[in-house]
């Protein structure tokens, strides 16, 4: 008997920026994975939802106060209910095929994490984009996918830059990561607002 696809929990932690938040929350409904739900975290005081989204596997929680991003994702990870959790970024853009395409890849290669070192960026400034090719012993944070019980034994420092660099730190230790090309997967979004600012700089950059 074949068994059931496993449930995936994708988290989006979200502040502000309404019109990049509905293209994500877009995106998301786009997925060809069907069991699936997400989990949004919304801060109250620059809303990124003035309406809650209304979907049976959305999750949505209006935070009271600001965190800071490390705490905000352990929180989204214990309300998630899937067995492997997906990064899911307020401001950037998914393929339809992303989660499709991780899951595969984290059941086939028996890894824990996944994520992408290669991908598209785009600068919302001015609509230029680069590709980013990283080392295949990196993966960018919004395109991490994990399974639930790696996080539980390693859950997120609770920091505002660089949490997600911890995970993958964590998960190269372990010898516990896989890495693959997403820059068909994955446009993440450079714009005065990053959480982490991009430096775009160096071999790892080639302008499109």
């Amino acid at each position: 008997m074949a068994q059931p696809d496993p449930w995936i929990s994708c988290i989006m932690l979200a502040r502000g920026r309404p019109e990049l938040a509905q293209r994500s929350l877009h995106c998301w409904l786009a997925q060809t994975w069907e069991a699936r739900e997400l989990v949004i975290l919304d801060d109250a005081d620059m809303r990124a939802f003035g309406t809650p989204p209304a979907h049976e596997m959305i999750q949505y929680h209006l935070l009271p106060r600001r965190l800071t991003v490390g705490a905000k994702r352990n929180l989204a990870c214990s309300r998630a209910q899937g067995e492997i959790i997906a990064h899911w970024d307020s401001d950037d853009w998914y393929a339809p095929e992303r989660l499709a395409d991780q899951v595969k890849r984290l059941i086939e290669s028996g890894r824990a994490v996944t994520g992408y070192h290669i991908c598209t960026f785009e600068d919302l400034r001015n609509g230029q984009k680069w590709l980013y090719n990283g080392a295949i012993c990196y993966a960018l944070g919004a395109s991490l996918m994990y399974r639930r019980e790696f996080w539980h034994r390693h859950p997120f420092t609770e920091e505002q830059v660089g949490e997600d660099n911890t995970m993958v730190g964590r998960a190269r230790g372990e010898r516990a990561l896989v890495t693959a090309d997403g820059r068909d997967m994955l446009i993440a979004s450079i714009h005065p607002g990053n959480a982490s600012p991009r430096q775009i700089s160096g071999p790892t950059w080639e302008r499109l």
